[in-house]
This record gives structure tokens, C-alpha cells and sequence, in this order.
């Protein structure tokens, strides 16, 4: 009896081990929702996060569903440019949206760099993906991908199903004290929320960031955000506000202790100057290199990019697409030539396949323009 419930209890773990293997190699027919917001200077940047993207996913790439956010009357022609870099695979809808948190944009940070309103798109991906998402991986635009985010989005899964509170899957930053740098923990009110900040929050780089869409979105986390911003905005004084950054602190802020750690490959950064010891030890084998700071890898040279470890994958031709052309000079010819070119556009269209029914048809990059 013992051997038989051995036995038996292999075959279980066996079995289970068999639907990990198949879950974790992309045979999940889920789709990956990839959101990704810049502005027109940045753009660049984002379609190599799409063309990079989809390279390194490989067979599960027509799984992808890129949401691309731009501000309001710079998405002409994004989705378009994007599919190209995505040649041809996944699904890419291309939004115009402006995220105002606040009515005074100017108070989110005194840098303009960090005060760019689309670096607080992030908190709204409940809002602006489709009612039946589960997981949401954010990407910022000056990152390319080195590995499967068919395996990152099922790693964050796995995670969110083991800890029930957890918001958002992110690379922390244990290098970093939070308290200096990143939030005053010396103000009442973090204080208040947070009686040991110390070791209640945790610094954590939000330029790649696997959310838990439907918890993030009914615990109103946006909302608390929200709060933050706002208390952080009473007062321009240095000394006397909650943070002085961008959109980074009221996202560590608002979530808290609930998140879930990613390995550090899936966030290695360095800047364009230099590269800090701890971003060494993941920079050869990074899964997703990342490129923080003022100046943007896209600007340098191909030489300098590949020095850098920037692949730069995105066709020349993608971000031609919407150039102005200059329609040829009209051509004089004669009846028998107008005659012939018409008989052989009818027989091409002979030879074509039967259309298929316009409900039938499912557009593979759209452009939206917000109300």
C-alpha cells in the first residue's frame, strides 16, 4: 500500500510539473498586455521597445497586445509605425491620452523632465485596458527586451497566485534607502500611513512594472496616488514636502508593502555616462535592459548604441511610413495602353480571394484619439 501511494504521488507531482513545464514554455494561449506611453521625442525609443519586444518573444509573440499611449495630436501614424517594427505580429492599438491627476500639472515635480504627464499614464492601465485583463506588464520607452515577456508575464502570475495582496510584480531596488532620496519619512502624514517607513516601504524602479489589473483596480490605488500627489502639492517648500521627484514616490507610496519581487534581470539599468557597480552583475545576462536618465540611447550613434548594449531593431522604413510623398507626373499615353493596363487589373482582381465580410475582419494596429 505504501509503494502503490508513492507511486501514486509521483505520478501527481509528475502531472503537475508536466502543466508548470507546459504554462512556463508559452503554450498558455492568454493574451500579454504591454502598455508603453511617450511623447513624440521619445518615439523612437518606443518602437524599439515594440520591435525589441516582439524579437525576443518569439513564437508567443502573436500573443502580445500593445496599448501605446501618446499626448493629444502626436499619435498620427503610431500605430502604423508600430506594427511595422512589430513585423506584422501581436495586436497594437495606438491612443492619444493625456492623464491629468491633478488639475495643476505643474505641481507634480519641479523637474519638466519628471513632470511629463504621460510618466503618469501607468496608473490608469485599469482604465485603459479591456474589462477582461488580468496582468498588465508597463514598459517605459527607454528599455529594450532581451527575453520572452510570455515568461515574465507568467512569472508574475505565479507570484500574484501566491500572494494574494500583491498589486504589481517589480525589481526592487535594495541598494536604495527609501528615506533618502525617495520619499521624507520624516513627514507627518507618510508617518501616519507608514509609522516604520523604514522597513515598511521599499524602493523599487517603475520603468517595468507586471500589474495585477483587477486588484489595482478595485482597491482604487489611482485614487491614493491621487492623494498623495496632492499632499505632496501643498506646499513648494523642499524640506517640507512628502517627495521631490516625479511620478516614482506616489507609486511606492500608494502601493505599499503590496507588491512582489521580480528578479533583478528584469529591470538592469545603467545611465549613458556611467554604470554603477550592483547594475553590472545583471547587465550581460539582462532580460530587460533599461536606459534612465536625461539623454536617451536612441540620440547616439550605431556605433555608440551597440557599445552601449542598445539594439536598435526597428526598420528604417517603419518610421517612414508617413512621410509625404510626391505623386509621379502623369503620364501620357495612348488608348491601347489604357486599354491593356485596364484588362490586366481586371484579371488580377479575378485571381484574387473572395473578400472577406467586414464583421469578419479583425484590424491589427488602430489608432484611437481620446474624446
Amino acid at each position: 500500500m505504501r509503494r502503490r501511494a508513492s507511486i501514486l504521488a509521483l505520478v501527481a507531482t509528475a502531472a503537475a510539473l508536466a502543466q508548470e513545464d507546459k504554462y512556463w514554455h508559452g503554450e498558455s494561449t492568454k493574451p500579454i498586455h504591454v502598455v508603453i506611453a511617450a511623447n513624440r521625442a521619445h518615439r523612437a525609443g518606443l518602437l524599439n521597445v515594440v520591435a525589441s519586444a516582439v524579437n525576443a518573444t518569439g513564437t508567443d509573440s502573436e500573443r502580445l497586445r500593445f496599448l501605446l499611449l501618446a499626448p493629444k495630436g502626436e499619435g498620427e501614424g503610431l500605430a502604423k509605425e508600430a506594427f511595422c517594427a512589430a513585423r506584422r505580429r501581436g495586436r497594437v492599438v495606438a491612443r492619444e491620452f493625456s492623464p491629468q491627476l491633478i488639475n495643476n500639472p505643474e505641481a507634480l515635480s519641479a523637474n519638466a523632465r519628471l513632470a511629463e504627464p504621460l510618466n503618469y499614464a501607468r496608473f490608469f492601465v485599469d482604465q485603459l485596458l479591456p474589462a477582461d485583463a488580468e496582468t498588465a506588464i508597463y514598459l517605459d520607452s527607454d528599455v529594450t527586451v532581451r527575453a520572452s515577456l510570455a515568461d515574465l508575464d507568467a512569472v508574475a502570475r505565479r507570484k500574484f497566485a501566491a500572494n494574494a495582496t500583491a498589486l504589481v510584480a517589480v525589481v526592487p531596488r535594495e541598494y536604495k534607502n527609501v528615506c533618502k532620496g525617495f520619499v521624507n519619512c520624516r513627514h507627518s502624514e507618510v508617518r501616519r500611513v507608514f509609522p516604520r517607513p523604514e522597513t515598511e516601504l521599499h524602493a523599487f524602479n517603475a520603468g517595468v512594472v507586471v500589474f495585477h489589473v483587477r486588484r489595482w483596480q478595485t482597491q482604487r490605488v489611482r485614487d491614493r496616488a491621487k492623494a498623495w500627489i496632492l499632499e505632496n502639492a501643498k506646499t513648494t517648500e523642499r524640506r517640507d514636502r512628502v517627495y521631490t521627484l516625479g511620478s516614482n514616490p506616489p507609486f511606492m507610496l500608494a502601493v505599499g508593502r503590496r507588491w512582489v519581487a521580480l528578479d533583478r534581470r528584469w529591470n538592469c539599468m545603467r545611465g549613458l555616462r556611467k554604470q554603477r557597480l550592483h547594475n553590472t552583475r545583471c547587465w550581460a545576462d539582462a532580460f530587460v535592459r533599461h536606459f534612465p536618465g536625461g539623454r536617451k540611447p536612441w540620440e547616439l550613434s550605431a556605433e555608440n548604441r551597440r557599445a552601449l548594449g542598445y539594439d536598435f531593431l526597428v526598420p528604417p522604413s517603419c518610421a517612414a511610413l508617413n512621410a509625404t510623398t510626391v505623386k509621379p507626373p502623369k503620364i501620357i499615353e495612348s488608348s491601347e495602353g489604357r486599354r491593356a493596363r485596364r484588362a490586366a487589373r481586371l484579371a488580377k482582381a479575378r485571381r484574387r480571394k473572395p473578400p472577406v465580410r467586414k464583421e469578419e475582419r479583425v484590424p491589427k494596429w488602430v489608432h484611437v484619439v481620446e474624446e
